[in-house]
């Protein structure tokens, strides 16, 4: 299956993210960077109180139904008892011979 080609589009967008990339020092002496190397934005964090995350925590738990779980655990059991029940038939049936 052949590759698909760039179009002419993203080649200058790869082409301006390489360039935004590089320190001016790797620049070489003919290419001029053609935007200023962008910051990375300032982030602030600020906690919350012990209280307001355990209130929180416990409206959560309280909400929450598990009921794809047992349903998923049910099927599981299903299967893997048919399954085991399968093996049993053809030892047992294969043994006779």
């Amino acid at each position: 299956m052949a590759r698909t080609r760039k179009t002419r589009k993203q080649k200058l967008l790869s082409d301006l993210r390489h360039k935004s990339t590089q320190t001016p020092e790797t620049l070489s002496s003919d290419e001029t960077p053609s935007s200023p190397l962008l910051t990375p934005p300032s982030y602030t964090f600020t906690p919350k109180s012990p209280t307001d995350v355990s209130t929180s925590v416990s409206a959560i738990s309280s909400t929450t139904t598990y009921a794809y779980v047992f349903h998923d655990l049910r099927k599981t059991a299903l299967l893997t008892s048919i399954i085991v029940l399968a093996e049993l038939i053809l030892h047992f049936g294969l043994k006779t011979f």
